[in-house]
């Protein structure tokens, strides 16, 4: 009997009924023919057999390629410093995960957004990437954004942070994971925004 061979229109032809069986497992009978094409038949408890039926294959599994982290720089209105935040994406970009502190420089609010692409923003300005990760690498950017206090101060005056700050704080404390290379927080804060002064620019 011929029939086409699964996923593609190459005609096959069954194995006779005394085919040479590869391996047999409780009540089924296999054999690989000389084209690689796999078959099986059951076999009764009278022993009778049904007619050989090609195997499907399950398809290949598609390896997941590993996200990266990004620092992630966003323009914000005209005399306030960038508005940093950290995302695990795709190497080139793409829809990801976002891990932020919003609002002012006095009172800050941690924020986690799943599938955004804030590469494709209207704010967006740059980007730098950090490092590759695999599961445990992005369980560890969970963790260790959600514990990493927002900044905060009693008044304006007493503003000694934002969120750039809170971003290093956070490449800082997955060094200590081992999930980014020693002096990433180093390197990130030439990236600060400064006044004329020389003074740090918190918003």
């Amino acid at each position: 009997m011929r029939t086409r061979k699964i996923g593609e229109t190459k005609w096959v032809t069954a194995p006779p009924a005394n085919a040479t069986i590869s391996h047999a497992s409780r009540n089924r009978e296999y054999h690989n023919d000389a084209n690689f094409v796999g078959w099986s038949r059951r076999v009764y408890p009278n022993g009778k057999r049904e007619i050989w039926k090609q195997v499907e294959k399950p398809e290949a599994a598609v390896q997941q390629a590993n996200n990266h982290l990004f620092l992630v720089r966003q323009y914000q209105s005209a005399g306030q410093p960038m508005h940093w935040s950290l995302a695990v994406a795709p190497e080139n970009g793409g829809a990801g995960k976002v891990y932020q502190v919003k609002g002012d420089a006095v009172y800050m609010h941690y924020q986690h957004i799943d599938n955004v692409n804030i590469f494709v923003s209207n704010s967006y300005a740059d980007s730098r990437q950090l490092c590759e990760l695999d599961a445990k690498g992005e369980q560890w950017v969970t963790y260790v954004t959600s514990h990493v206090n927002p900044p905060r101060a009693v008044n304006q005056a007493m503003v000694r942070g934002n969120c750039q700050d809170w971003v290093v704080q956070v490449i800082q404390g997955l060094e200590d994971k081992s999930v980014v290379s020693q002096g990433s927080a180093a390197s990130c804060t030439s990236w600060h925004d400064y006044q004329s002064n020389g003074a740090r620019l918190f918003g």
